[in-house]
């Protein structure tokens, strides 16, 4: 099941409300052309910004950028449990695509 690319907007908007000078860390196995909606409409860096083009494989600097974040805002998959888990970092999940963030989660997590 792939979150829809509305929801990730959604809740990056109400953290641009908090933060308007918020940055994005995009882990993703899916394609440019994919992702293009996320690099259009926010400040994003990836594994590419990072990488010193070293051999270190993109979804190791990935996960270890993602426990490294303030917070993530991914699906429930494996991959962010163990960033999240990692650095024990505020992990906000699907609920709906209407979904409002928590305020007070969320602030302390960007502020802190």
């Amino acid at each position: 099941y792939r979150i829809p690319d509305e929801w990730y907007l959604k809740m990056c908007d109400q953290i641009l409300k908090l933060k308007p000078n918020a940055k994005f860390y995009l882990a993703s196995n899916g394609t440019d052309r994919e992702l293009e909606i996320f690099r259009r409409n926010l400040d994003v860096i990836d594994y590419r910004s990072i990488s010193n083009n070293n051999n270190t494989p993109a979804h190791l600097i990935d996960l270890f950028s993602l426990a490294n974040t303030k917070m993530i805002v991914g699906s429930v998959s494996t991959f962010t449990l163990v960033a999240h888990w990692y650095k024990d970092r505020y992990h906000i999940i699907p609920e709906s695509l209407n979904q409002k963030l928590n305020i007070e989660k969320t602030k302390k997590a960007l502020f802190e």
